[in-house]
């Protein structure tokens, strides 16, 4: 029977101010990556051991050349005959101020008026709202770092839409970092902090990873993690798990830590 769970964390927690300058709240450089995401002519998604999702439902992935995958360890997508849609997890920013947004976009082949690369975001679950700074790319364009800044919420989620039709055509999307201001208070962030559809097979032994990340500030104790039933944590993709992990604070700060499930 295939369980799903909602992941628990026991957090030990003290408290002094201090003050923070930028800190990167989420950060995606689809390092070990590739492969994940969907190749045509029969499209299945592959998103085992990411934490962001894509959405190829207005998409015609006609044959082994079209695809919107990661390779050579960035977002590619040639030839999708629509639009492909790439999300970031749901990031929660309610201790942070000034939140800021950047990503790397770049393509290759003869873009025509029909093709961009629309990058918008939602806050608190609202509105998709263009990013200000190159948020809409038409046709062809240079290397170009896409931006937004001066944000705030209790939560923030990016999408990006992308669109081309031709054999030749390949947008390209890498190094997407959310940063803001650290909060002044004690604070444990946990990102995404909910983790749905990921389970087990009972009686048999999954070899799957899925990550989140964590981070600590102003922290007088250890941030300790317990792992629920039946599965396991680490802080090392592949090895050295266990039902529990601990963070030690460094002058108060646990600074943004990937946990492998």
């Amino acid at each position: 029977m295939r369980k799903n769970y909602t992941f628990s964390l026991i957090l030990l927690l003290g408290c002094f101010s201090i003050a923070f300058g930028q800190t990167t709240i989420y950060s995606e450089d689809f390092t070990g990556e590739n492969g994940k995401g969907a190749i045509g002519p029969t499209p299945l998604a592959n998103l085992s051991g990411v934490n962001w999702s894509i959405d190829i439902s207005a998409t015609n992935l006609l044959d082994e050349d079209d695809y919107f995958i990661i390779d050579n360890e960035n977002l590619r997508a040639r030839d999708v005959n629509g639009t492909g849609i790439w999300l970031s997890p749901v990031i929660d920013i309610t201790n942070f101020t000034n939140v800021q947004f950047s990503l790397e976009a770049s393509e290759t082949g003869n873009m025509n008026p029909g093709d961009n690369l629309l990058t918008e975001y939602s806050i608190n679950s609202g509105a998709w709202i263009t990013a200000a700074n190159n948020g809409n790319l038409i046709g062809d364009f240079i290397p170009t770092v896409i931006s937004d800044n001066g944000l705030a919420g209790n939560t923030i989620q990016l999408r990006v839409s992308i669109t081309n039709n031709g054999g030749g055509e390949n947008h390209r999307l890498d190094n997407i970092l959310i940063e803001g201001t650290a909060p002044v208070n004690a604070a444990v962030i946990v990102n995404p902090n909910t983790i749905n559809g990921f389970g087990y097979v009972e009686g048999e032994n999954s070899f799957q990873e899925t990550t989140f990340t964590i981070q600590g500030f102003n922290l007088t104790a250890d941030i300790v993690l317990t792992a629920p039933a039946n599965f396991e944590i680490s802080t090392t993709s592949g090895a050295a798990f266990g039902n529990t992990v601990t963070l030690n604070p460094a002058v108060g700060t646990v600074n943004l830590t990937t946990i492998y499930l």
